[in-house]
């Protein structure tokens, strides 16, 4: 599975005024998060997964992600932040490009399919600078559409 085909329009936040690793955190969760009860196993996911290892893949982009979910979907988000916040990067740069992702807790190979279609995508400097300039959701959802 790709990750395109789980990411849809209303899932992508531009330009958004978030200020910290932890006030992210928390808008995923809420992004994400359907079910009463799932933003916060989202939320607590997402830092049990951080305290393991850093979710940064350098250059301003970050993967955060958890297993949370009771149900056997998968959730993706992507947020561009107005703004790089400190996300604690091994190469201290500033993050202000994410893909956020949600799995179910009982998982298989499909989530490390995803993460690493994800993590291929973003590191591809084209794709990048795309999302980058991307006016709006269908101008991102194009560009990983695009993506092979």
């Amino acid at each position: 599975m790709r990750l395109i085909d789980l990411l849809e329009g209303q899932d992508i936040v531009l330009d958004a005024p978030i200020s910290s690793k932890k006030r992210l955190f928390e808008e995923i969760a809420r992004k994400l998060g359907g079910q009463a009860g799932e933003a916060r196993a989202i939320y607590d996911s997402l830092i049990q997964r951080e305290k393991r290892g850093n979710t940064s893949l350098g250059n301003g982009v970050a993967i955060p992600h958890g297993q949370a979910l009771g149900s056997p979907d998968t959730r993706v988000a992507m947020f561009r932040l107005r703004k790089g916040i400190d996300y604690e990067s091994p190469d201290n740069i500033d993050v202000d490009t994410i893909i956020a992702m949600a799995f179910p807790r009982t998982g298989g190979a499909e989530h490390e399919e995803i993460l690493q279609d994800a993590a291929r995508m973003l590191r591809n400097h084209r794709i990048y600078r795309g999302l980058k300039n991307a006016k709006n959701s269908d101008e991102v959802l194009a560009i990983l559409s695009n993506s092979t």
